[in-house]
Formats: C-alpha cells, structure tokens, sequence
C-alpha cells in the first residue's frame, strides 16, 4: 500500500540493568586505608583505576612506559582481556582505530606509582601490577576488592558473611546484593565515582575524551609530536578536576 516499513529497534539487554552505583567521599576515605589490602600494589592498583577512571582490564595491562610522569598523564592503549591477551587498543577499537586516550592523574597517584616503579625495578615495557609471575588476575583482584569493602566496614563483616553462607573458602560469595542498603559497588564503581567526581568541574563534552566514550581518530600516542598535539586537546578543567578527584584524607604507601 505504499507503506515504509522501518525496522524496529529493541533496547540492549545487557545495557540496561544493574547499573554500578558510586562510592561516597565517607565511602572512599573508609576504602582507600593501607590495612584494608593484603600488599601495597593492591591499594595502588584500585587508587589508579579511581584516578583515571580505569577500566579493569585497563589498569591490568598498565605498563610502566604509559606513565609520562612530566606531563602528569597517562596513555590508556589497550586493556587485558579475560583470555590474558593484551590488546593494542582500547573498548570497542580495533588494531586500525585504537581508540587510544590521554588522562590527567592526580600527584599522589603519580607519586605513588613512581615509588612503585622504581623500588620494585619495573622496566619501561613491563606490567605495572605484577603478582606471581604475571598480571594480577580478576579473580585475585575481585577478591582483595570485596575483602576490602568487609574490613573497611562497607559490606557485612566476616560473620555475617559466614551466617549468611556469602563466605566460602576463604572468598566471599554471591557478591549480588552484598551491601547493606542495596548498593550495587563493584570494581567498575570506582569509575562511575571518577566521572561523578570528576564533572562537577567539567563539562560532559570535555570529560568524554578522558573515559573513551566517544570514538576518536588513530594516533601514536608514544610519539612525542603527537603526544604534544594530544595534551593540547586536554581543556583546562581537566587538571582542576583531577587535583580535587581524591579525597584529601588517602595518604601515601
């Protein structure tokens, strides 16, 4: 009848549910505690991935060389996947469009990484997290993570967690629903809480190009030319926002 037909289109069920929540500043004061972590490169691994609103598989492949510790900003280029295999590109790139980024870091952050770097030798090319012989695993980072939450009194303690059968050999189990009042915190709430944090300084078309929200063209960022031309493209309240990104009670390693 002349009629166009137009393809309907359904929302993603992957996308919609089980959105992470934030962490509060009480909620990160509490966390960010050196005697919450089993060693030290945990507390570094998750201030990091807070600090420039890492991914997990990002923070895992970080490599010492991303780290340009004059400019204060890291190169996010790649992430690990679940397989172990680094890629050469970031979330939903490709070896031909990378979709590679540059985000500021906070100094304590950098000054932390630093005394990391150099006390335990890590080469340019080296994996920044190394635990056991390798890049610290999910499953390790899982759960030191939910430990954490326990000890830093954010999820039930012990007991509770073992009267509710949620602690099973050592681990906790059957995290969904863990806190108290209902809050969804996982590991990929600490990146939720970096662009909550973080656009209260900035405006949402600038803080696009620090998550790698938005698609952006191939460059070498290792190039010292294009890195210049990158960091142009950094706005202004992009260093304002990350010197206020933690809270002022994390103290050093």
């Amino acid at each position: 009848m002349g009629c166009k037909i137009y393809k309907p289109t359904f929302p993603s069920i992957g996308n919609t549910p089980n959105k992470a929540d934030i962490f509060t500043q009480d909620d990160l004061e509490r966390f960010f505690r050196r005697e919450n972590f089993p060693h030290d490169l945990f507390f570094l691994f998750f201030l990091c991935t807070l600090s420039g609103g890492l991914r997990l598989g990002e923070t895992r492949a970080l490599r010492a060389k991303q780290i340009i510790f004059d400019k204060k900003i890291v190169i996010i280029d790649g992430f690990i996947k679940r397989s172990g295999e680094r890629t050469v590109y970031n979330k939903c790139g490709s070896p031909e469009h990378p979709k590679l980024r540059v985000v500021p870091f906070p100094d304590l952050t950098l000054e932390l990484l630093r005394q990391h770097i150099d006390s335990n030798n890590v080469g340019s090319s080296d994996y920044v997290f190394v635990y056991k012989g390798g890049p610290v695993s999910i499953a390790v980072v899982k759960n030191v993570y939910v430990k954490a939450l326990v000890k830093a009194g954010i999820a039930p303690d012990k007991e509770t967690l073992i009267a509710t059968g949620r602690w099973q050999g050592g681990r906790v189990r059957k995290t969904k629903g863990l806190m108290p009042d209902g809050r969804r915190l996982v590991i990929h709430s600490l990146r939720y809480t970096y662009v909550t944090r973080m656009s209260r300084s900035m405006v949402a078309h600038d803080l696009l190009r620090l998550t790698g929200h938005t698609s952006a063209a191939m460059v070498d960022y290792y190039n010292r030319a294009n890195l210049d031309m990158a960091l142009a493209d950094i706005p202004d309240s992009a260093a304002e926002a990350t010197s206020g990104l933690l809270p002022h009670s994390i103290g050093g390693i």
